[in-house]
């Protein structure tokens, strides 16, 4: 389930971010046909998820953030992230990254990333097909 989606600011990145990656859409549509809780953040660069504690709804520290490398090529990435514990810091603890071309993308692996995403990012049920080391700058 995608909430925050109704309030103007969330709908209007929501509509923007796909606008520019359309190829986002499968991605929004399995988070939003998810059992568990997310939300996204307006303000981040990218579009980013952050799973939503259960018994407070308040988002937890593990994200996940959608962004195009390269805007000239087709590759789209999946960042795998916990924020940090410091009020203020924009730091972040990088569990890795997903790559994926649009027309390659399977629903059976998006399952699979919002199951991650959903536990707390735990390391039994991480993606196969993650990258620890990558050749970008992750937008923030």
């Amino acid at each position: 389930m995608l909430t925050g989606v109704a309030d103007t600011e969330g709908r209007a990145k929501l509509d923007h971010e796909l606008s520019r990656n359309p190829a986002f859409a499968g991605v929004v549509d399995a988070v939003s046909d998810a059992a568990e809780a997310f939300s996204i953040d307006p303000r981040a660069g990218g579009l980013e998820f952050a799973s939503l504690e259960a018994a407070t709804s308040v988002p937890s520290r593990c994200r996940m953030k959608l962004f195009r490398p390269r805007e000239e090529k087709d590759r789209l990435c999946a960042f795998f992230f916990k924020k940090s514990n410091i009020a203020g810091s924009r730091d972040r603890f990088s569990y890795g990254a997903v790559e994926f071309l649009p027309d390659r993308l399977r629903p059976e692996e998006i399952r699979t990333w919002i199951a991650w995403l959903a536990s707390g990012l735990d390391p039994a049920l991480r993606p196969s097909n993650l990258k620890r080391a990558f050749l970008y700058t992750i937008p923030e």
